[in-house]
């Protein structure tokens, strides 16, 4: 996504730093985790971001704890040469230092010390992060518990739905086309269901009653997580998507952070990138940097 439709060009990681959005696409073994500590390094000694205006996301914990390693030990690296100087074959560091040494020092003196501000996390404890943040805004339940049981819940609540429905009629669909519309629709905020239209444009009756069993489907399982006090990781994402339709909330999050970088976006789904596009809305905007790191080819959607 951004403003510029002029087709993919070669990124230089040592080039004008992107503001908009940007998107980068980027195969396994070529340097993702390297250029984002670097981009991050960048942003913040040369520009006047400060480390809580940085949010950097990723998509398991484990990367995210490899990311925050590499970014701290990039800019404590950054630190010292700009500090003490000497010889080095790192094209970063020899940028950094070409001009504004003593500002981009203070720059990244500054963001070693205030290090912890920065949110370097996975995207589902971005989502939790802010729903705190956000409070009563967000409708979620304060007190709920993160379970990972989606695809269990999905599956009861469905083949309970069907045992209720088969006392009254045998045309039923199977059991996996109806979970799979039933994961679908209720990880999408605002979606309405509706039969689809056979070749005359009328619905079908077994749309009708798909639609029915989805709806039936989703009110259960949302019985059960209120009931249980539970929210799963999609949960969250779609609690977060909700949420920042309120014009309020949707700005409290833009005035929050200036600089974002999404790693594996290739496994962002819808919701999730409506949760980036209200942070930064704008894809031209000179202000704010969204920058998309991803491989295509490994989409798991």
């Amino acid at each position: 996504p951004g403003a510029d439709m002029t087709g993919p060009t070669q990124f230089d990681l040592l080039g004008t730093l992107p503001s908009g959005h940007l998107a980068l696409e980027a195969s396994a073994g070529t340097g993702k985790t390297y250029a984002l500590a670097a981009l991050a390094t960048r942003f913040l000694a040369e520009r006047e971001v400060s480390t809580s205006d940085l949010l950097i996301v990723t998509f398991t914990r484990a990367a995210t704890s490899e990311l925050r390693a590499r970014v701290r030990e990039r800019l404590v690296d950054a630190a010292a040469h700009l500090e003490h100087g000497g010889e080095t074959d790192d094209p970063l560091l020899v940028q950094l230092v070409a001009t504004e040494r003593e500002l981009r020092l203070g720059r990244l003196q500054r963001a070693v010390t205030e290090f912890d501000a920065a949110t370097i996390t996975t995207i589902h404890g971005f989502a939790t992060q802010v729903l705190a943040t956000l409070g009563i805004t967000s409708g979620a339940d304060p007190d709920a518990t993160m379970v990972d049981d989606s695809a269990q819940l999905a599956a009861e609540c469905c083949a309970d739905v069907l045992a209720a429905a088969a006392l009254e009629r045998d045309d039923l669909p199977t059991s996996r086309i109806l979970v799979h519309r039933t994961r679908t629709a209720i990880n999408i905020p605002g979606l309405r269901l509706a039969p689809g239209p056979d070749a005359d444009g009328v619905a079908t009756p077994s749309d009708l009653l798909l639609v029915d069993l989805v709806t039936r489907s989703i009110e259960r399982m949302r019985t059960r997580r209120r009931a249980a006090a539970t929210l799963s990781f999609d949960d969250v994402l779609v609690e977060l998507a909700a949420a920042l339709r309120d014009p309020t909330a949707a700005a409290t999050l833009r005035n929050r952070f200036r600089v974002a970088l999404i790693d594996e976006f290739q496994d962002t789904d819808p919701v999730q990138w409506d949760i980036f596009r209200s942070m930064f809305p704008d894809p031209a905007d000179p202000d704010t940097s969204l920058v998309l790191v991803g491989d295509p080819k490994q989409s798991i959607y």
